[in-house]
């Protein structure tokens, strides 16, 4: 039973999973008159919301790109965890060739180099790495996992 447990919260670390993104919905804000002089509380205004358009939808032939290199990615990080790092490394090259925005595929680039710099003290590789991080930055402002490798190399 514990295994099965542990093995539960591996999981997720494994197998990418879409973010569920719920709809939020606020309640009015409620102005509080300052001299209590008595009268009801008032609903605040609120500014007018402005939707952005949505970005249009990827083409099929944008979409099949990006299946093959998610492919890729995960054959990739196969070679990754059996300590294959310049098997993975081509495959990965390739996925970013095929999709530009994979932010993944540029963290493990990343966590690549990182392993290769610091057993060699290889100050190319780890600025390598940073250039990785970087660009899953640009696709993925908020990924909080390229964000803390990007800080322990700075630390470094």
């Amino acid at each position: 039973m514990r295994y099965f447990f542990l093995l539960f919260l591996l999981l997720p670390a494994c197998s990418p999973r879409p973010a569920i993104v719920l709809p939020q919905t606020a309640a009015p804000a409620v102005v509080q008159d300052s001299k209590a002089s008595g009268e009801p509380a008032k609903e605040a205004e609120k500014a007018p919301e402005i939707e952005e358009p949505a970005p249009p939808a990827p083409s099929p032939e944008e979409l099949e790109r990006q299946h093959k290199a998610h492919e890729l990615y995960l054959e990739a990080h196969n070679h990754y965890l059996r300590g294959r790092y310049d098997a993975a490394r081509e495959l990965l090259q390739k996925a970013t060739d095929l999709d530009t925005k994979s932010a993944e595929a540029y963290i493990l680039l990343a966590k690549i180099f990182i392993m290769e710099g610091t057993a060699n003290n290889d100050t190319l590789k780890l600025e390598a790495a940073r250039q990785m991080l970087g660009l899953a930055l640009e696709s993925d402002p908020g990924n909080q996992e390229s964000q803390a490798l990007l800080a322990l190399i700075n630390k470094t």
